[in-house]
């Protein structure tokens, strides 16, 4: 595996971190989404939405493709693979990325996009660590889809939840 794939698959090296990789990944994906807001025009909210969505569904269909290519037990020779089973390895936290974004995205609907984004990401760690409404069962099929499939719908939850909250706010 090259070290590209590597790089990319470790949610761009935060799966390397000692402690809570999946945090780091999320943490990550929001920093991604906050320094957004600098390059983008504040008025264009929808704009900046719409390319985190597109974003998200690429990592998404480039992270599933490299894992699909992987062997699993290739994956269980790699250094990094003390901890996780089969594909859904510790160290694989683009899935992480990945949900976070998809959680965070009613954030560009609001008045207060940074403080949405940390709610955000709050709500997707809550969803992504407890694991309810099925996500527990996808979690568990360890092929490469579920590995980013449970984080997508963690983050879905998140997003639903953060709506709401925006709605009534």
């Amino acid at each position: 595996m090259n070290r590209f794939v590597i790089f990319l698959l470790s949610g761009f090296g935060t799966g390397f971190l000692p402690k809570m990789p999946g945090t780091w990944g999320s943490a990550l994906g929001t920093l991604f989404l906050s320094l957004s807001l600098l390059k983008i025009p504040h008025h264009s909210p929808e704009i900046l939405a719409l390319i985190w969505a597109i974003t998200s569904l690429l990592l998404f269909v480039i992270g599933y493709f490299q894992l699909s290519l992987m062997k699993e037990i290739d994956l269980h020779k790699q250094k990094h693979s003390s901890k996780g089973c089969g594909y859904d390895q510790k160290w694989i936290t683009l899935d992480e990325v990945v949900g976070v974004i998809v959680a965070s995205l009613p954030a560009f609907f609001s008045s207060d996009i940074l403080l949405f984004l940390g709610i955000g990401f709050f709500l997707f760690r809550f969803f992504d660590i407890v694991k309810p409404l099925g996500i527990r069962h996808i979690d568990n099929l360890h092929t490469p889809l579920s590995v980013f499939l449970d984080d997508v719908i963690a983050g879905v939850y998140a997003a639903l939840v953060l709506g709401v909250i925006i709605s009534l706010l």
